[in-house]
């Protein structure tokens, strides 16, 4: 869709972009489970590093978290396959990628003279700093309370920040009188 095409209604639009897809709990830091195991089975970080075959900044899914229990146990010899893996560069050409389409939805959204709500932003202050709810701060570690049990999509709480992002910014910028989703339920 091209920004003219944008253009054709009278409403007022109202764009969000795309969160960084590297910061969802489906995805566990490399370093985060190095340490763990480190700290469980007294082994060196370099030790399972060479073991698991990943490296801190790479990111493993869950699935591969029970391989990591195989290979410790002896039943499996070989490191995770790239299936499970994200590897750091692929981290960075994700983030690339984001950022690119990120900035073709500002574009769009200037050119249409749009409301852009920065989900990005959003979902980088959840994950850096968490997001403190009647007294219980939340993160987007799993089980956080920002993410459901699948590691991918927000919880009901999640979905409540997002539309309180999209009401507030829409307060803001086109003078909306709109109250926020109640979080305290």
């Amino acid at each position: 869709m091209c920004s003219s095409d944008l253009t054709k209604t009278n409403a007022h639009l109202v764009i969000g972009n795309i969160p960084d897809v590297t910061l969802v709990p489906y995805l566990t830091p490399a370093a985060l489970v190095l340490a763990e195991y480190s700290a469980a089975t007294s082994y060196p970080t370099a030790t399972l590093s060479a073991l698991f075959g990943i490296s801190p900044g790479d990111f493993v899914t869950p699935k591969r978290l029970t391989v990591i229990a195989a290979i410790l146990a002896g039943t499996q010899t070989t490191p995770l396959s790239d299936a499970g893996v994200l590897t750091a560069a692929e981290a960075v050409t994700v983030r690339a990628q984001v950022a690119a389409f990120n900035q073709v939805i500002a574009t769009q959204a200037t050119a249409a003279n749009a409301t852009l709500v920065d989900i990005n932003a959003l979902f980088t202050q959840i994950a850096t700093n968490g997001l403190t709810i009647n007294g219980y701060t939340g993160t987007s570690a799993f089980l956080g309370g920002f993410f459901s049990l699948d590691g991918i999509h927000p919880t009901n709480t999640g979905y409540a920040v997002v539309a309180n992002k999209f009401i507030d910014t829409m307060n803001a910028s086109i003078n909306t009188i709109i109250p926020d989703v109640a979080l305290a339920p």
